[in-house]
């Protein structure tokens, strides 16, 4: 599956790397999001609309990672990582 990401979520993961990367060993960051992916994205799986109004309003699917929400969206084989956000500023 190729998984890509807009340039917002791109910038956000390495927001995320870096600070996962300062706090632990480096490349504990780009382990981070990999294993989300992969724990939780699965092809051939019909995944709702995120709870939150907006997000859902872009037909954008969700999962929950630690304390981040991924909103992503499966066409054809890949992934396309839309927002990466703290779960907490969610409504």
């Amino acid at each position: 599956m190729n998984v890509l990401y807009t340039e917002e979520a791109f910038i956000t993961v390495l927001e995320i790397s870096d600070f996962i990367d300062s706090i632990n060993s480096e490349g504990s960051g780009a382990r981070w999001l990999a294993k989300a992916i992969d724990e939780y994205v699965l092809l051939n799986v019909q995944y709702g609309l995120c709870h939150d109004s907006y997000l859902a309003s872009l037909e954008l699917s969700c999962f929950n990672f630690n304390d981040w929400t991924i909103a992503f969206k499966i066409e054809d084989d890949s992934l396309t990582v839309y927002e990466i956000v703290r779960g907490n500023i969610l409504t």
